[in-house]
């Protein structure tokens, strides 16, 4: 999907995307609705169209999908140290990482987060990444721009 992209984000993207295609038009109805134009042309311009309309919901679940990874993997760390702390031990090692409080091997996927949050420059997409709970509440972003209604 993207050229010089390391190839197991490619496939992910991949995953991604195909997904995205199957959510809006399941089965044949993407068929179904360029059939309905009238010329080869208009068929070819809708069909570039949706392509990139579903390309960036790819990109944007992708993203979604990774700040959820990095906030979940912070969470997951907090609760292990607390957990170990109820019992009276101060933190614990996994190979040379010390995990212990909120140091920053706890707190890392916090901080990637707000590092790839803010890289986005559109405040729009930053806010229903951030509040979005699941995928199919990114993706319904794009339902009006693909009927036309944006």
């Amino acid at each position: 999907m993207i050229p010089d992209t390391p190839k197991y984000i490619n496939q992910r993207l991949g995953s991604i995307n195909n997904y995205a295609w199957n959510y809006f038009f399941p089965g044949d109805s993407l068929n179904k609705r360029l059939k309905k134009l009238e010329t080869k042309r208009e068929r070819q311009q809708e069909l570039a169209r949706l392509k990139g309309i579903i390309q960036e919901s790819s990109y944007v679940l992708y993203i979604f999908f990774l700040n959820k990874f990095f906030m979940e993997g912070s969470e997951a760390a907090k609760k292990a140290v607390d957990t170990f702390l109820e019992h009276n031990i101060e933190g614990f090692k996994i190979g040379r990482q010390v995990f212990q409080g909120r140091n920053e091997n706890v707190m890392r996927g916090e901080v990637l987060s707000k590092k790839l949050l803010n890289s986005i420059q559109d405040e729009e997409l930053v806010v229903l990444i951030k509040d979005s709970n699941y995928a199919y509440q990114v993706i319904e972003r794009y339902r009006a721009i693909i009927e036309n209604r944006q």
